[in-house]
């Protein structure tokens, strides 16, 4: 199995708290 080449975004998984929903982990893409 090969991996395409892509932009060195690596995606972290973030937790994210929000006032208007409950304090989930979410995937995000970051920019490394």
């Amino acid at each position: 199995t090969t991996t395409p080449k892509l932009p060195k975004t690596t995606t972290i998984p973030i937790a994210t708290i929000s006032p208007t929903t409950k304090p989930s982990t979410t995937m995000l893409p970051i920019q490394k």
